[in-house]
């Protein structure tokens, strides 16, 4: 299944004007692969490749190298990153951050909780934000059903590209992918029963434009359950230690990682507008902050 629905049209926008797009070709089937998007107002023009739309520009980066690191495509060290992720890469990180280095489970210790504090119903239309190889997504288009929909969005095409791999293997076909910028979400006012992110804080990130918005493009009535990584009372002398060590490496390699306080992370998602905003701490580093629009 390379190809895009046409129901995606029904809420994609443009992500610097919010204008509708529309599609350059003439298409007959309800599938498309290849083709590109046109904003009437912008006078740009998005490539869908592999039926994924690039609704990305250059200039969404900001010169980060952390950024840039995952932007980039087709070469063997991002193809290699994309196929490790799931099975090494994400365990890596979280075995690092969680309370229990033996025992932690992403899945069940953070994936699930995030998910869970959405309250799904059958039907739902969730988006998930940096979505990389699908690790929360697949279970999001489980529990909204075939009358569902999930939308995912990442920064990574090689990331993407195994997302949909993995939810062809499960018999997911309620999923769409879009390679975009969290901070430039290309959909519509409005639209979303829930957003979601696992990992997205801390990052290369403008914090309170990203949570700005989620909260536009949710209805009213929406939640946010949003999993980050922060500094906070509950952590031990491994996490600090580690969390040091990570300091260092991304002033060398200029990535610009912001560790944020739970303190802060609350307030930011309370400016942003969302109401019941509470905070669970998971384990380690790893926390969930929901609320409500």
């Amino acid at each position: 299944m390379k190809k895009i629905r046409l129901k995606l049209l029904e809420f994609i926008c443009c992500p610097d004007c919010h204008s509708e797009l529309s599609l350059t070709e003439k298409i007959t089937e309800e599938l498309i692969q290849e083709g590109h998007l046109y904003c009437n107002k912008c006078k740009d023009y998005y490539p869908i490749i592999d039926g994924i739309p690039i609704l990305f520009k250059a200039k969404y980066l900001t010169g980060s190298r952390f950024k840039e690191s995952f932007e980039k495509s087709g070469t063997y060290w991002t193809d290699l990153n994309a196929k490790l992720y799931e099975n090494f890469r994400a365990k890596l990180v979280t075995r690092l951050f969680g309370g229990n280095i033996f025992t932690y489970d992403y899945v069940k210790d953070a994936i699930e909780p995030t998910a869970n504090l959405l309250d799904i119903q059958k039907g739902d239309t969730i988006l998930d934000i940096a979505c990389g190889t699908g690790l929360l997504t697949r279970p999001l288009a489980r529990r909204v059903g075939d009358s569902g929909n999930i939308v995912g969005l990442d920064i990574s095409f090689d990331m993407l590209r195994y997302a949909k791999k993995y939810a062809e293997r499960d018999g997911l076909y309620n999923i769409d992918l879009i390679k975009g910028n969290a901070e430039y979400l290309p959909y519509k006012n409005d639209y979303f029963n829930g957003v979601a992110s696992s990992g997205i804080f801390p990052s290369d990130l403008n914090p309170s434009k990203t949570l700005d918005k989620m909260y536009r493009v949710l209805k009213k009535g929406g939640k946010l359950s949003l999993g980050a990584g922060v500094q906070c009372k509950y952590q031990g002398l491994k996490i600090r230690l580690v969390r040091k060590i990570l300091d260092i490496l991304t002033k060398i390699f200029n990535m610009r990682i912001k560790w944020i306080k739970q303190d802060e992370l609350v307030r930011l998602v309370e400016t942003a507008g969302f109401k019941n905003v509470q905070y669970l701490h998971l384990d380690g580093i790893l926390c969930i902050v929901k609320g409500k629009k």
